[in-house]
């Protein structure tokens, strides 16, 4: 059923892990929700740091973007959450693609854990 479900997909990794932890006294509810936050905690530290993001500006725009039910890549709200890069010279197409790499992750990030949080 996960595998057949589009909106599923990208939540399978955390939904099994989620599985393979519950036991007859497992209060399903209540558990899934600390696993959710935890693991989404664990991931996003991750991301800014495996990313070198600014934390605080990051976690404001993941949040922004769960409220808003997407994640908003035009503008200058993505460049605000990266670290210092010359914008000249190659070092210009350096950041444009670590840019988009950003965004990737964003994305996938968000994907799978918009609506469990």
């Amino acid at each position: 059923a996960i595998g057949s479900s589009t909106q599923l997909r990208s939540k399978r990794e955390l939904i099994m892990q989620f599985i393979s932890k519950v036991d007859e006294s497992s209060d399903i509810d209540r558990d899934w929700l600390e696993f959710v936050k935890t693991q989404k905690e664990t991931e996003l530290r991750g991301i800014i740091i495996e990313n070198r993001l600014k934390p605080d500006d990051t976690r404001r725009f993941l949040d922004n973007s769960f409220r808003d039910g997407m994640i908003k890549t035009s503008g200058t709200e993505v460049d605000s959450l990266m670290p210092p890069m010359s914008r000249f010279g190659s070092g210009g197409k350096d950041r444009t693609n670590r840019k988009e790499s950003i965004i990737g992750v964003l994305k996938s990030f968000f994907e799978k854990y918009f609506g469990l949080v």
